[in-house]
């Protein structure tokens, strides 16, 4: 789906931006650049029929984890509005992990790090 690797670069540039402005407290910067990643949400995009219907095809697990990383988007510009850095370092890490997970299970092939040992493991 192009429209979802078009979404994970901007996702990936976005993490990037937030890791960089974290360590020298720059909020304004981590909470707008949290609000554009929720706004980039996919699935709440204006789309096109032949869109809407690829969308529908995905597994509901892998709509269920990007819906909940965009949630956790919103939770991170809330901390970073608060100035609260340990909050920010939370929500961002939890983002990492959303990240991580859903790679593991949907992109092992465009991520061969991802093996199934490493996804087995991971469940608790």
């Amino acid at each position: 789906l192009e429209l979802f690797r078009a979404e994970m670069r901007e996702l990936l540039a976005g993490s990037q931006a937030i890791a960089a402005a974290l360590p020298v407290a720059d909020w304004a910067s981590i909470s707008a650049t949290s609000e554009q990643m929720q706004k980039s949400y996919v699935l709440e995009r204006q789309l096109t029929d032949a869109q809407r219907d690829e969308l529908e095809s995905l597994p509901a697990q892998f709509k269920a984890l990007d819906e909940q990383f965009h949630r956790g988007t919103e939770k991170l510009a809330h901390a970073a509005s608060q100035k609260d850095a340990q909050l920010v370092a939370f929500y961002y890490a939890r983002l990492l992990e959303e990240c991580t997970q859903c790679h593991a299970t949907y992109a092992q092939t465009r991520f061969p790090g991802f093996t199934q040992e490493s996804v087995d493991a991971h469940h608790h």
